[in-house]
């Protein structure tokens, strides 16, 4: 989680309310944990299309887990199109994996810790206790994403 929010971000905008007023999504609302429930045809992908479009334009990042694939074809189709366009950033910051039966990754989040030679000892507390943290969240989210999408 980031540590400062810049002020473009403190809100996604959603549209309007009948009888006027704008609806946005605070980044309280948004920051820990979403659902997104509806039926079929509701507009639940392209909502999440268009949320996780937005946290990618402001360098947000996360973690997007799609059975079907639609979602994350249409995820890279943006990012592609903003390659296009001269956003080489952006490209180069997504990560596309596809696991399946034929094939499988690996992430080793201590690959580039520092050198205990070369910081303080507190220094070298500080971030791996940071390190574990992050770890430990993600995997917490990413168990209770599989949880209730079984």
């Amino acid at each position: 989680m980031p540590a400062l929010i810049p002020a473009r971000l403190e809100r996604f905008p959603m549209g309007k309310v009948v009888g006027g007023g704008r609806f946005a999504l605070s980044y309280d609302d948004w920051k820990y944990h979403r659902a997104v429930l509806g039926g079929t045809g509701s507009g639940k992908s392209k909502f999440l299309e268009l949320f996780y479009s937005y946290l990618l334009h402001h360098h947000q990042s996360g973690i997007l887990i799609d059975p079907h694939g639609d979602l994350a074809d249409n995820l890279l189709a943006f990012v592609a199109h903003r390659k296009r366009n001269g956003d080489d950033a952006l490209w180069r910051r997504v990560h596309y994996l596809e696991v399946g039966p034929q094939s499988a990754f690996s992430y080793d989040p201590f690959a580039l810790a520092p050198r205990l030679a070369d910081v303080s000892r507190i220094e070298y507390d500080a971030w791996l206790k940071a390190k574990v943290d992050r770890v430990c969240r993600a995997f917490l989210l990413l168990s209770a994403v599989l949880y209730c999408t079984t």
